[in-house]
């Protein structure tokens, strides 16, 4: 890296694929010059770790799931705001057999008794 480095920090937010848990991870982002004199980048994680992308080596942190996907700002509010929702349960339907009255061929059909 060279001295004209810049830094900052951002969040970002992560969606697993495999199971659906989302969260956040926060990033040192630093611009420099690379010798090429081309602009480059890299992130430094929560734990010290420097990558050339916040998608490099995500791992799930509920599956170990590595089917991660970066959310944009606004979906990441959607999808925060629906963990967060209470989901209400559907009282299940109870399911009986329909029982048929078939009379003899023929026959008209006798209503049940009272």
């Amino acid at each position: 890296m060279t001295a004209d480095s810049a830094s900052a920090s951002t969040t970002y937010t992560f969606v697993c694929g495999d199971c659906g848990r989302v969260w956040d991870a926060s990033f040192r982002i630093t611009l420099f010059t690379d010798p090429n004199g081309r602009p480059s980048r890299v992130y430094v994680d929560e734990r010290g770790r420097v990558l050339r992308s916040p998608l490099d080596h995500t791992v799930c942190p509920s599956c170990e799931g590595h089917k991660v996907h970066v959310l944009s700002p606004d979906l990441a509010a959607r999808a925060h705001a629906a963990e967060r929702a209470v989901h209400r349960r559907r009282t299940p339907h109870l399911h009986l057999p329909h029982l048929r009255r078939s009379s003899p061929a023929g026959q008209p059909h006798e209503p049940p008794p009272a």
